[in-house]
C-alpha cells in the first residue's frame, strides 16, 4: 500500500508540473476556446433538450454507442502501451524496485481513470445543460456516482485488458485491432443476436450510455430504475479487472520484448508513392521530401489518431447517405458532411507535428526554410483530404436530382469547402505545436466557421477565406521560423 501511495504521489507531482507549464493554455486560452465551442454547440443542445431531434430505434442507438466505445478504446492504445510497457520511459525504473505487481496494476488503473476524466466531464456537462434547458432535475451527483463512475471504471479496465491480451497474443497492431472492432460493429448491425454475445465485455457500460441518452430525448426523469444495468457494469468491471490483473502479473515483464518487436515493425508504403518524382517535379523537392515523409508516417499509422481520423471521416460520409434521403435539405447535408470529413482527415496535421517535435533537430541541421515547413503541412492536409469531396459527390448523385449545370456547380461547392477547410487546418497546424488537442479545437472553430459561411453564401465565404489566408500565411511563416530556430522549445 505504501508503494501505491508513493507512485500516486509522484504522478500527482508530475500533473502539477504539467499544469504549471501550461498555465496560459489551461486558464486563459482553454476557457476562451471552450466558450466559443459552447456558443456553437448551445443551439444543438437546445434542440436536443426540447425533443427536436427524432428518437432513433434502440438498435441504432446501441450501434452508435458501440462505435463510440470502440473509438475510445482505439484512441487510447498508444498511451496505454506506454503506461503498461514503459520501454524507454522513466517508469521503467520501477521494475527494479520491490513493488508488487498488484499495486503497479492498481496505479495503472487509477492513472487510466484520471486520463479518461475529460470524457466523464463532457458527459456530465452535457447532462447538466440538457436537464436545465428541459426543466428536469439535473441529478448531477446520483448520475455521477451511479452512471458515470461505472462507465469510466469499465472503460479504463477494458483499455488495460485489451492491450495486455493483444500484446501477449501478438495482435498489438492498430490495423488488426481496427479490423477486429469493425467486424464486431458489422456483426452487431447484421446479426444482432450474435453481436450481443461478441460485445459482451462492453455490456453495462453501453446500456448506461444508451439510457442516459434516452433520458435526454424523452420525458424520463430518473435513472434509478436501471439498477440491474449498473450491477451488470460493476460485475463485468470486477471480472475484467481480475482477468487483467492476472494477465499483468504473468505477462507484463515477459511480454516487453514482444511489444518492442511489434512496435519496431514498419509497414511498407506503396513503392510508387515512395519513389515517384511526381511530387518533386510539381511542388519542388524541398516540399516534396518532407511531404513524402509525412505521408509515409501516416500510412504507417504513427498514432491511433490516424484510425480515429479515418473512422470519423467514414462516419460523416455514412451520415450523408443516411440523412440526405430523410431531409428536405440534402445539398446542405452533403456540404456539411464534406466539411466535417475533410476536417477529420486534415486534422492529422497538428497530431503529426506533435509526433515530429522530438526530431525537430533534423530540420534544424538541414537548410530548411520556414516557407518549406509550413507549405509541406499545408499540402499534406489538402492532399490527405482530397478524396472527400469526390466521394461526397459520388454518394450524392443517386440521392439528389441534378441538371448538368447544377451538378457541376455542386461539385465546385464541395471542392471549395474542402479547400477552405483543409488549407485552413494545414496553415494553422503550427499555432499550438506541442498541444495538438488544443490545436485541433482551435482549427476546427476557425475552418468550420468559414465553411459554414461558405455553405450559406459561397462567394462571401470565398472572400473571407482569401482575406484570412493572406494574413495567415505570414503568421505561419513566423511560427515555422520560431520552431526551426529553436526560439520556442520542442515541449513548450
Amino acid at each position: 500500500m505504501n508503494a501505491l501511495r508513493i507512485i500516486i504521489y509522484f504522478k500527482f507531482l508530475e500533473i502539477l508540473r504539467q499544469v504549471k507549464d501550461n498555465i496560459f493554455s489551461l486558464f486563459i486560452l482553454g476557457p476562451m476556446v471552450l466558450g466559443i465551442v459552447y456558443m456553437l454547440a448551445i443551439p444543438y443542445i437546445n434542440t436536443l433538450a426540447i425533443g427536436g431531434y427524432p428518437i432513433l430505434a434502440l438498435d441504432t442507438i446501441e450501434l452508435f454507442v458501440t462505435i463510440l466505445i470502440f473509438l475510445l478504446l482505439l484512441s487510447s492504445i498508444s498511451k496505454v502501451i506506454a503506461e503498461i510497457y514503459p520501454l524507454q520511459l522513466p517508469d521503467s525504473y520501477l521494475d527494479g524496485l520491490p513493488i508488487a505487481p498488484s499495486w503497479r496494476f492498481v496505479s495503472l488503473l487509477i492513472i487510466r481513470i484520471y486520463k479518461n476524466l475529460p470524457f466523464l466531464i463532457i458527459i456530465s456537462l452535457l447532462n447538466f445543460l440538457v436537464s436545465k434547458i428541459a426543466g428536469k432535475p439535473t441529478q448531477s451527483l446520483p448520475i455521477f456516482l451511479l452512471v458515470l463512475l461505472p462507465i469510466i471504471l469499465q472503460l479504463s479496465i477494458l483499455q488495460i485488458a485489451l492491450v495486455l491480451l493483444a500484446a501477449h497474443f501478438r495482435q498489438l497492431q492498430l490495423l488488426r485491432l481496427f479490423i477486429f472492432f469493425l467486424t464486431l460493429v458489422l456483426t452487431q448491425y447484421l446479426v444482432p443476436n450474435v453481436g450481443w454475445w461478441l460485445n459482451l465485455p462492453i455490456l453495462g457500460m453501453r446500456e448506461l450510455l444508451v439510457e442516459l441518452y434516452l433520458s435526454w430525448v424523452s420525458n424520463q426523469e430518473s435513472l434509478f430504475s436501471y439498477q440491474s444495468v449498473i450491477l451488470v457494469s460493476i460485475s463485468l468491471s470486477i471480472l475484467l479487472a481480475s482477468i487483467a490483473l492476472i494477465a499483468y502479473q504473468r505477462w507484463s515483464i515477459s511480454d516487453r520484448e514482444i511489444v518492442e518487436q511489434l512496435l519496431a515493425k514498419k509497414r511498407r508504403i506503396s513503392d510508387f508513392l515512395a519513389e515517384s518524382l511526381l511530387f518533386s517535379k510539381t511542388i519542388g523537392i524541398k516540399i516534396a521530401a518532407p511531404l513524402l515523409r509525412d505521408l509515409t508516417l501516416t500510412f504507417r499509422f504513427f498514432s491511433a489518431a490516424v484510425y480515429l481520423s479515418f473512422a470519423f471521416a467514414i462516419i460523416f460520409e455514412i451520415s450523408l447517405v443516411v440523412l440526405a434521403a430523410r431531409t428536405d435539405y440534402p445539398v446542405i447535408i452533403a456540404q456539411a458532411a464534406t466539411a466535417l470529413a475533410s476536417f477529420s482527415l486534415a486534422a492529422l496535421a497538428p497530431a503529426l507535428i506533435k509526433h515530429q517535435l522530438p526530431f525537430l533537430w533534423l530540420e534544424r541541421s538541414l537548410p530548411v526554410a520556414a516557407e518549406d515547413m509550413y507549405c509541406s503541412k499545408l499540402v499534406y492536409a489538402c492532399l490527405l483530404s482530397l478524396p472527400v469531396p469526390i466521394v461526397s459527390f459520388l454518394l450524392s448523385l443517386p440521392l439528389i436530382t441534378f441538371t448538368l449545370t447544377d451538378g457541376v456547380f455542386f461539385l465546385f461547392q464541395l471542392l471549395l469547402i474542402w479547400l477552405i477547410v483543409a488549407s485552413l487546418v494545414g496553415i494553422l497546424s503550427l499555432e499550438i505545436a506541442s498541444r495538438p488537442s488544443l490545436a485541433i479545437l482551435f482549427t476546427a472553430i476557425t475552418s468550420l466557421a468559414v465553411a459554414i459561411l461558405t455553405i450559406q453564401v459561397w462567394w462571401l465565404g470565398l472572400i473571407v477565406y482569401l482575406y484570412a489566408m493572406d494574413k495567415l500565411l505570414m503568421r505561419a511563416k513566423d511560427r515555422a521560423r520560431i520552431l526551426i530556430t529553436g526560439l520556442e522549445g520542442d515541449n513548450d
